[in-house]
């Protein structure tokens, strides 16, 4: 036979000699109403129509910011790559380097993964620094125009570039 709290609390009395049982009793059985009507409020708040929309929402919001982010880390781990195969940039060129970057990305139908590649192509082909702007503005442009990849116009130019030179 399961024992219940009053089952309990009666036990106790008896072997303790308590007298007050009663009022403990009543006073536990409207802690479990409060606690029942409590767990309905609860339920009818998730059930509710705003309830449901304020969580859409969060979740929405959670997806877009974890989005934004990933972008962001993923633009980053691209710069370093290019980053390793340009010799000649000082800090602050860096952030320059970066902007022109983004920048190009609203010239030019490619996405930003694609441009810093052209970036890292003429790096590694050994174009300077400050010739780097056209050299990536005319790979997107061949890219675009003769349906490559970025990469294949990058090292295709950048091979072309340094045997002409």
């Amino acid at each position: 036979m399961p024992m219940n709290l009053t089952t309990a609390l009666r036990i106790t009395a008896e072997v303790t000699g308590l007298k007050d049982v009663e009022k403990l009793e009543k006073a536990l059985g409207g802690t479990e109403k409060a606690a029942a009507s409590a767990a309905q409020g609860f339920k009818a708040m998730v059930k509710s129509k705003a309830f449901q929309a304020a969580a859409v929402s969060a979740a929405a919001i959670g997806t877009a910011i974890g989005l934004a982010t990933k972008a962001a880390i993923d633009f980053e781990d691209q710069m370093s790559q290019v980053l390793k195969v340009i010799n000649d940039i000082g800090p602050g060129g860096v952030e320059a380097l970066k902007e022109e970057v983004i920048e190009m990305s609203k010239v030019l139908p490619l996405a930003i993964k694609d441009i810093t590649r052209i970036y890292e192509a003429a790096g590694q082909s050994g174009i300077a620094r400050e010739a780097m702007k056209e050299f990536a503005m005319t790979v997107g442009q061949v890219a675009t125009a003769f349906d490559m990849t970025a990469e294949e116009a990058g090292q295709a130019m950048a091979k072309l570039m340094t045997a002409l030179s």
